[in-house]
């Protein structure tokens, strides 16, 4: 950076004025340290005289005539310290300007302005102004000494900079005790002994006879910046001190003294007050020495009242504790009648278990009796007793065989099935709770060509919420390959939905459900509540999948194809019906499925029934699928799960009817 053309007479005048300042700042600390001393000093008086017992009264004396005469001090103190202070802030404001002039750094001539509003800020405003003052005050005296020491090249700069910024950062703890002004203490120092430094170094070299050419050593170090200069030449000793005119920059001693006149007059008039005040005081200080002699014979009055009334503390102490007493036999009852409580009321949750369990089979036997009294000449599958006809099992996990589902759980078990819920019915588990897995029971039926309903009632106790993908319903199988006896038990091919033969996808679900082979079309029925509840389509309005099944090759073929309701990409008749819920774990799903030929109509309704919940569905399958022969066929019932929900869905009871 190259230099201004100026003299090096007019930096050293500046510098000076700005040591004044930062003098006056620094050892008018050492006034208000004083002043603190006098203030823990007077503390001590009062809380002496208020704790000191018959010392108090000397004490107290004391404080009514040091009291009086330190708040005038303090007054005092307040009333200079403005004047000192803004003075100080000025001297250091115009120092720092012209230092700032001189290097045309017009950053160092704002940040001035600035420190000298905020120790205006510091100085008047209590409380806010020692929190927030000082923060700004910090941050910009720490710019004006990074600026120096970067101009100069002095440490003493470097030093007050990193000072400065703890001020700062300390300040916010300066409302507890004052460590933010503590350190101010020493930044200040750092500063002055900067300015100090500074001018040491400028003194030398700053005589008339050099005029232009003058430089400071300090002005040499930052000629240019980021270049190294050849050390200057020695330069002659200055000629002998002339007297020489103040700059217009400075403060002459006309200003000065006039001030010094202000300030004595001040402390004149303060001085008359303080000393008014002080005889005013002493004399209230005998009055009222006087007042607590008085006071203290009424202590000695109520000191023997208080001993009457101590002996009434005692009497009313020796009631408490009878009462007392009683209280503790009365609480021991308490406790005796709360532990026979505990007692009745364990009792009473474990009726109320058993009474949930009975109402659970209450609810599912008036289900099957309901729907049994309905249809005449009905046959039972299984119950919670068992089985009651020959029946085999298939198994599938993502298109692989497995004898792990399905699975019985008798009444050894059953607490593994039910987990935590309060049921303790034998149940068919068809799937695990675990994705693309499925499980189907199969078994003979005779069908006499006439209406024919299946009914289950099924379940889950834990899985996704909503769990998926449901229960599944086979009709009208005729094995050629395989048969209803123990050597098919788990052994049989099948196809499945995870590795069928068509385009596009079984269903939007692409649920795992076995396909068993049949040497006719057979209907599969599904009702799934994933559908409406985790996903819906165009076109979907129920919970009900319908397919035809064609078994060729171990190959599945379902149709209709494309959907009639969902288009081209799909098979079947997918998320038909009305009505739509989400069964609870533990609840009771009713699910009934009718054929009736004389109409080629296929229906399907599911009813939960522990909330009264319904999804149904009603379709004609007139020129898609022909009835059926009377004759014998299999029959099954059947569970799934996807990717997208999962349950390890159930059966209690199976029951059929021809009509």
């Amino acid at each position: 950076m190259t230099l201004p053309n100026q003299g090096g007479r007019e930096l050293l005048e500046y510098t000076r004025v700005a040591l004044r300042g930062s003098s006056i700042l620094f050892y008018w600390n050492f006034v208000g340290i004083a002043v603190l001393i006098a203030t823990a000093v007077v503390v001590v008086l009062v809380v002496g005289s208020i704790l000191g017992g018959s010392s108090g009264a000397y004490l107290g004396e004391l404080v009514y005539l040091a009291v009086p005469i330190y708040l005038v001090a303090v007054l005092i103190y307040l009333a200079v310290a403005v004047f000192v202070v803004v003075y100080g802030a000025h001297l250091l404001r115009r120092g720092i300007e012209g230092i700032g002039r001189y290097f045309n750094n017009h950053d160092l001539i704002s940040k001035a302005a600035s420190q000298f509003i905020w120790w205006i800020v510091y100085l008047v405003i209590p409380f806010v102004g020692a929190f927030i003052g000082l923060i700004f005050l910090g941050l910009r005296m720490r710019d004006i000494s990074k600026t120096l020491h970067d101009l100069t090249g002095i440490e003493d700069f470097d030093t007050a900079a990193d000072r400065w910024k703890w001020v700062a950062y300390l300040a916010i703890i300066n409302i507890i005790i004052n460590i933010g002004a503590i350190i101010a203490f020493f930044a200040l120092y750092s500063t002055r002994k900067g300015f100090k430094r500074m001018m040491a170094l400028m003194m030398p070299q700053t005589t008339p006879q050099q005029g232009k050419e003058d430089r400071t050593r300090v002005v040499e170090k930052t000629r240019v910046v980021g270049e190294e200069q050849p050390p200057p030449p020695p330069l002659p000793p200055p000629p002998p001190p002339q007297p020489q005119p103040r700059s217009s920059v400075g403060h002459g001693a006309g200003p000065w003294k006039i001030l010094a006149i202000v300030f004595a007059v001040l402390f004149a008039v303060m001085l008359v007050i303080a000393v008014g005040v002080y005889y005013v005081e002493s004399s209230n200080a005998h009055y009222w020495q006087s007042q607590y002699y008085a006071l203290e014979s009424n202590y000695s009055i109520l000191k023997g009242q208080y001993g009457n009334l101590y002996s009434n503390y005692v009497s009313l102490v020796n009631q408490l504790n009878n009462l007392q007493s009683q209280y503790n036999s009365l609480n021991n009852e308490y406790q005796m009648l709360r532990s026979q409580c505990s007692a009745l009321q364990s009792r009473y949750s474990n009726i109320q278990s058993t009474y949930s369990s009975l109402q659970s089979k209450y609810t599912i036997l008036r289900g099957l009796y309901n729907i049994l009294l309905q249809q005449l000449g009905g046959s039972v599958v299984m119950d919670p007793q068992g089985f009651y006809t020959s029946h085999v099992y298939l198994g599938d996990n993502d298109a692989y065989s497995t004898n792990q589902w399905p699975m019985y759980y008798g009444s050894s078990i059953i607490s593994q099935y039910w987990n935590q819920l309060s049921i303790n019915l034998p149940v068919l588990e068809l799937t695990p709770a675990q994705a693309d897995v499925s499980g189907v029971v199969l078994w003979p039926v005779y069908y006499n060509g006439g209406k024919i309903t299946i009914a289950i009632i099924g379940t889950y106790s834990s899985g996704t919420s909503p769990p998926a993908d449901g229960f599944v319903i086979y009709l009208f199988m005729q094995p050629s390959t395989w048969s209803i006896s123990p050597s098919y038990n788990y052994s049989m091919t099948y196809a499945t939905t995870e590795n069928w033969a068509g385009t596009g996808a079984p269903s939007p679900m692409w649920n795992d459900v076995i396909f068993p082979p049949s040497s006719v079309t057979y209907l599969v029925v599904q009702w799934d509540p994933y559908w409406q509840i985790g996903y819906t389509t165009s076109g979907a309005t129920g919970q009900w999948n319908v397919w035809l099944i064609t078994y060729t090759t171990n190959v599945a073929y379902l149709s209709p194809s494309p959907s009639p309701n969902l288009g081209s990409y799909y098979p079947g008749w997918e998320g038909i019906g009305s009505g739509a819920f989400r069964p609870n774990p533990g609840d009771y799903v009713l699910i009934t499925i009718t054929y009736d030929p004389t109409t080629n109509t296929l229906s399907g309704a599911a009813y939960d029934l522990n909330t009264n919940q319904k999804a149904s569905f009603t379709l004609n399958l007139s020129g898609y699928y022909t009835s059926p022969n009377a004759g014998y066929y299999v029959f099954g019932v059947g569970a799934s799960t996807s990717k997208y929900g999962t349950a390890n869905w159930g059966v209690i009871y199976i029951a059929y009817w021809n009509s």
